[in-house]
């Protein structure tokens, strides 16, 4: 490689690492970014768990009203005999605890994904701090062996110099693939939050 390209090479290693630099301010510490969204989505949750238990007491308020209304017969060889039983095993419970799910199936299915976005946003944020913080040592180590090269203080061969945009864009690309997976896991939050009313 020539002088140029190797300057320009540093150039590029360069505004990388300064942009990785500027990714770990941001990104690098995840203690008050969780602590925001958890905390708001920890209400919200709580919040849909209380409409959810407060739906399924509805539905179950009529079984329970009355349950002395609800007997079994039981029959034997030689004998016959009718015992009040519990509601929650019986025919009526079953058939409330069903409508309760055919009716409210959205906000279970909202409470699930509610949960599972925020299981995943975390993970997901775990991820690009991480993958970051590579990005920053990988830019680092090819700057400086770059600049080594240019003063010729280390000698590399051509390849381990050119091929040094690899690893570099692997890890851009892990670092933008984790980003969308944030964002979108973020919209599923805030599309629960709006139909709930938390904010």
């Amino acid at each position: 490689m020539t002088g140029a390209e190797l300057s320009f090479l540093l150039g590029l290693h360069g505004f990388v690492l300064a942009g990785a630099l500027a990714a770990l301010y941001k990104y690098g510490d995840r203690t008050n970014c969780l602590k925001e969204i958890l905390q708001g989505n920890k209400e919200v949750l709580s919040q849909m768990r209380r409409l959810i238990a407060n739906k399924l007491g509805e539905a179950l308020l009529p079984v329970f009203d009355n349950p002395k209304s609800i007997v079994q017969s039981i029959v034997l060889p030689h004998s016959y005999d009718e015992v009040e039983i519990s509601p929650a095993g019986s025919e009526a419970y079953y058939d409330a605890l069903f409508d309760f799910v055919e009716k409210d199936s959205e906000a279970l299915a909202d409470y699930k994904t509610m949960h599972i976005s925020v299981k995943a946003w975390t993970r997901r944020a775990k991820w690009l701090s991480r993958f970051v913080l590579y990005l920053l040592t990988w830019q680092f180590l090819a700057a400086v062996a770059t600049f080594l090269v240019i003063r010729p203080i280390l000698p590399l061969p051509g390849w381990a110099i050119e091929w040094s945009w690899i690893p570099t864009l692997f890890l851009i690309g892990a670092c933008l693939i984790n980003f969308y997976g944030m964002l979108r896991h973020h919209d599923r939050m805030l599309d629960c939050r709006s139909k709930y009313e938390v904010y």
